[in-house]
């Protein structure tokens, strides 16, 4: 379907101060939308305020592409998709499309936060359906959201499918790590985007509650008023009832009466005595009876109401307690936020921000900012050379991925920071010989430390496949020869006498305080 492009509008969830359109991106595709034409379709719906109006799921780039090669219109396809479809499409484009950077998943983490708080706080989604289904977790979720915000826990369970317990039988479609989604999170909070997102979430939570307390209050004022309408007929078909039965007593005594004169007067008189004491003892037990039923039912009717009397204001108290939890908990949520506001005011005084968007994986930006904020970092990498220095390991890091095939792990991105700080203080003539032993010392322990590491890993592993060969060879049916790898011992032996003898004289040694 073709739409007017001037009646597009962005992802509601999408978020461009934490994910900004890449112009370079931009210009790319307008020079294939130039020599090809629009060829993709975009999924979309109808804009669910302005009648007339799309809001596209994914595709934000291909659009302004086209936008600015003078297209009129797009291709689209128009479905019914929820917030929380929107932002499932959305996300899966940054993964299959543009790959992950800090901030793509800024921008995903973000948008998901709004779908699963609102959906967990009313009750209404998936998220919330799967979580009521375990006694009390929808509670938890609910007060864990109203402490602290949205938690890595739920967004993990609602980026991947599955939760963090399933993990293991489901490691390999994973989309997103729970440490990548940590790290988002705490960057969102840090730079008090968590805030900004969790008031409009809370602003949509109290735009739904009132819309469904109107809605409620309306169904309660309907059924009122047809229960009253009920109980109105109720009265007037017994009042009929009782003019008709009444009728019928009559006419049946006139017929009595008009039998008995036709018969002697006599007995007409006698038979009429008794037929009216008859009459007034069954009217007075009818009578009785009446008045039982109704001081029955009147009592009946107060204990109804006294039920629900007692009800309500049960009611009250459990709303009045929520909303001082509610109250506790935005006070507390504004203490923290200013908190966060001045924390990241002081990053901001020794950080450049802009490293944020450098790095590929957050855990790198990460290692990056420990180690340029630690006290040689500050000294040699002031703010103004921290964005030239993130730049110049990011280039370094392609090249031995590239070369590897494989990620590299935050900690070479630690010693890659840490060999420019030690160049930076070995090229300044006028530090210090101890400053400068300093920085070296710590250096050096720390590749002691890894090479403790593996020494560990090494000791832990050769004792484990003995006692597995032990294991086995005391499980062997003693009739069959048990297969020996005489040279796999020997060099076992070798190894552990060079490692005995190396021990000994390391522990001969005077520690190095």
């Amino acid at each position: 379907m073709k739409i007017d492009i001037d009646k597009v509008e962005p992802n509601p969830f999408r978020h461009f101060d934490l994910y900004p359109l890449d112009e370079e991106q931009i210009i790319r595709l307008r020079r294939s939308v130039n020599e090809h034409g629009f060829f993709n379709t975009l999924p979309a719906r109808e804009h669910p305020d302005k009648p007339g109006y799309y809001q596209i799921a994914a595709g934000h780039h291909r659009v302004e592409a086209a936008r600015a090669e003078g297209f009129d219109h797009i291709d689209a396809t128009i479905g019914v998709y929820s917030d929380a479809e929107m932002v499932g499409i959305m996300v899966k484009e940054n993964v299959t499309q543009r790959g992950y950077n800090a901030a793509a998943l800024l921008d995903s983490v973000a948008a998901y936060i709004k779908v699963v708080a609102f959906d967990v706080l009313t009750g209404t989604g998936a998220t919330s359906k799967k979580l009521d289904v375990a006694p009390g977790a929808l509670t938890k979720a609910k007060n864990e959201i109203a402490e602290n915000g949205v938690g890595a826990r739920l967004i993990y369970h609602a980026m991947n499918g599955f939760t963090l317990q399933q993990r293991k039988d489901n490691k390999e479609i994973e989309t997103v790590k729970q440490t990548e989604i940590t790290s988002a999170i705490a960057a969102l909070k840090s730079s008090c985007s968590m805030a900004k997102l969790m008031d409009e979430v809370y602003v949509q939570v109290q735009l739904f509650r009132s819309a469904k307390e109107i809605e409620e209050q309306a169904l309660k004022e309907e059924q009122e008023a047809a229960e009253l309408a009920a109980a109105e007929k109720a009265v007037e078909e017994e009042k009929q009832a009782k003019i008709a039965e009444e009728q019928a007593q009559l006419h049946a005594a006139e017929a009595e009466e008009k039998a008995a004169i036709a018969k002697q007067k006599a007995e007409e008189a006698s038979k009429a005595a008794k037929l009216k004491a008859e009459k007034a003892a069954i009217k007075a037990k009818e009578e009785a009876e009446e008045k039982r039923a109704e001081a029955e039912r009147q009592k009946t009717e107060r204990l109804r109401r006294a039920a629900e009397e007692k009800l309500l204001k049960k009611q009250k108290a459990e709303e009045k307690k929520i909303y001082e939890a509610e109250k506790k908990a935005e006070q507390e949520r504004r203490v923290k936020e200013a908190a966060d506001i001045k924390a990241q005011q002081e990053l901001e005084s020794v950080y450049d921000i802009r490293c944020m968007n450098v790095f590929r994986l957050t855990s790198h930006e990460a290692a990056f900012r420990k180690s340029i904020l630690s006290e040689y970092g500050r000294k040699f990498f002031p703010k103004e050379l921290q964005l030239p220095l993130a730049n110049a390991i990011r280039s370094e890091i392609n090249k031995t991925e590239m070369r590897r095939g494989t990620d590299l792990g935050s900690a070479t991105i630690e010693n890659y920071v840490h060999d420019q700080i030690e160049l930076a203080a070995r090229a300044q003539k006028d530090i210090e010989k101890e400053e400068q032993e300093k920085i070296i010392n710590e250096r050096s322990e720390r590749r002691v430390e890894e090479i403790w590491k593996s020494v560990r890993r090494f000791g832990v592993s050769l004792e484990s496949a003995l006692l597995k060969i032990n294991e086995e060879q005391q499980k062997w049916p003693k009739n069959k020869p048990f297969p020996l790898d005489t040279d796999a011992l020997r060099t076992g032996q070798h190894v552990i006498g060079v490692w005995a003898k190396l021990a000994d004289k390391l522990i001969g040694t005077e520690p190095v305080n």
